[in-house]
């Protein structure tokens, strides 16, 4: 009888977070570019930040270059249960910049990036930012 009881609890337990929506403030934070694959291999790359901020506001900090600013918002969100069995969030986030419009998928920490869906498409193919702080003011 104990095992149907936790049977049942964890059905319970696992469908609640797997449709629990995700909050914004576990988006927040700054990211750096971690991998990609180049349109050209020869090309040169450099380092990048992606910032998101709590305004719903972000910035794309290119070193010695380029800078892109606009808007995100959370197109769905939800949790899934990632490779190694714990849950992970999982959301698809749109940003508006420049009069152009992009879908990122984040998984966990992680934000992927391909084209056309990609920030800087005449150098990039595909990208990953890893999360590395929660706060975009440090």
């Amino acid at each position: 009888m104990m095992r149907i009881r936790i049977f049942i609890l964890s059905i319970v337990c696992l469908s609640f977070f797997s449709c629990r929506k995700l909050n914004e403030k576990e988006i927040y934070g700054v990211y750096q570019i971690d991998k990609h694959i180049l349109v050209d291999t020869g090309a040169e790359t450099k380092p990048q930040l992606l910032i998101l901020k709590k305004n719903q506001q972000f910035e794309l900090i290119v070193y010695k270059g380029d800078e892109i600013k606009g808007s995100w918002n959370i197109v769905s969100s939800g949790y899934h249960k990632s490779s190694n069995g714990q849950m992970e969030t999982h959301a698809a986030v749109r940003f508006r910049f420049r009069e152009k419009v992009i879908t990122g998928t984040l998984k966990g920490n992680i934000f992927y990036f391909s084209t056309p869906n990609i920030f800087h498409p005449e150098t990039f193919k595909s990208v990953l930012y890893a999360k590395t702080s929660q706060d975009p003011n440090e």
